[in-house]
């Protein structure tokens, strides 16, 4: 299964999610509502973590160096806190380049289109929107490595074959020399 980390991404100074709206807003009060949308599938994937950000005060440098412990990273986003996750995104991906990232949320399930021309850094929207939930969407994703794997080895056992058979193609006249010398020479 794939390391999977499921953040809520650090905000502005003083937003506090707005009694769970998770909008780019100041209010007088400060009121924070459990991100649901992202821990009911982080209790799901089996290892996973689950950050949120903004009500604890943790920072975009206080997560980047936690992206090399993942596979797979999940960001929830909305129409007003999207630039602001797609940066996130991109610095754990600067980070570790290999991990896969996607986001959930209004903005992309109203706008996947849009979302993915204003954001290369999104992985899995294009090809998994039939997705119907985060967890599809790494089980769908640890598939696929699998297959990249299995594909990758067996290329590697017909390279090495190949690589014998030209070794052994390649020495066969050295061999046969050498014999023939080692041969009149006794």
């Amino acid at each position: 299964m794939m390391r999977t980390l499921f953040l809520q991404a650090p905000s502005f100074d003083g937003f506090d999610g707005g009694a769970g709206s998770r909008y780019q807003a100041r209010r007088e009060v400060r009121s924070f509502w459990f991100p649901t949308w992202l821990a009911q599938p982080a209790a799901l994937v089996e290892g996973s973590k689950l950050i949120d950000a903004p009500s604890h005060g943790i920072k975009l440098e206080d997560i980047t160096p936690l992206a090399r412990d993942y596979d797979l990273v999940v960001v929830h986003t909305s129409t007003p806190s999207f630039a602001a996750d797609v940066r996130t995104i991109n610095a754990l991906k600067d980070a570790n380049p290999r991990l896969k990232a996607g986001l959930v949320g209004a903005k992309v399930a109203v706008d996947p289109g849009g979302s993915l021309q204003a954001a290369s850094a999104i992985d899995f929207l294009s090809h998994l929107l039939g997705s119907k939930s985060v967890t599809d969407v790494v089980s769908l994703s640890a598939t696929h490595a699998h297959k990249v794997f299995d594909t990758a080895s067996a290329q590697s056992k017909d390279l090495l074959e190949l690589a014998q058979k030209l070794a052994t193609q390649t020495s066969e006249p050295i061999r046969k020399r050498v014999a023939k010398v080692f041969h009149q020479g006794s």
